[in-house]
């Protein structure tokens, strides 16, 4: 019988010791050359800061406007809103899912002073609470005026526009996906 001679074995080749840390290297390289183009959620939030923002709309000439009134509208702050909210509350008497008993006094916010109020600290230019203005109108306070001088709709219209300014709109947030 002859026997074979058992032939060699190969050893698999691979990436020598050399080769494979510049292979790490260079993908560390290129992961840190694509998070350099990247802000953190840390870095955003302390840069962070609130700013008022602007924007112009036209009111159109009606019965009750002599011409086209240009409306300067300024976003409102935290601040602003609370102090509308609290403004614009009512003492209301009787039986309601607030009150424990019947005639007790519970406090509710009147929803078209809240809606009139936005429209008085919001609206920049024209001020509603021009001293002139308000002589003309017979008021006391700006929030009266703009219940004197604009419908209805465009008190509500008004205050969308500078509440979406302040942030109470669906376009200020976009989902990204879930983690």
């Amino acid at each position: 019988m002859t026997s074979k001679a058992a032939a060699p074995r190969q050893v698999a080749s691979g990436p020598t010791p050399a080769e494979l840390k510049a292979k790490i290297e260079a993908e560390e390289t290129q992961r840190e050359e694509e998070l350099e183009g990247q802000v953190s959620a840390l870095d955003v939030l302390l840069s962070a800061t609130a700013i008022k923002q602007h924007e112009e709309w036209r009111l159109p000439k009606r019965d009750g406007l002599a011409a086209d009134l240009v409306l300067t509208l300024n976003s409102l702050t935290d601040r602003e809103f609370r102090d509308i909210s609290t403004e614009a509350e009512e003492a209301v008497r009787g039986a309601n899912r607030r009150s424990k008993r019947a005639g007790e006094a519970s406090r509710e916010i009147n929803p078209d002073k809240f809606l009139r109020l936005i429209v008085a600290r919001g609206v920049a230019n024209p001020d509603f609470g021009n001293t002139d203005v308000l002589r003309r109108h017979g008021s006391i306070t700006a929030e009266e005026v703009v219940q004197k001088v604009l419908l209805p709709g465009e008190v509500a219209k008004v205050a969308e526009l500078i509440m979406d300014l302040s942030g109470f709109n669906d376009s200020t947030l976009e989902f990204v996906g879930n983690s």
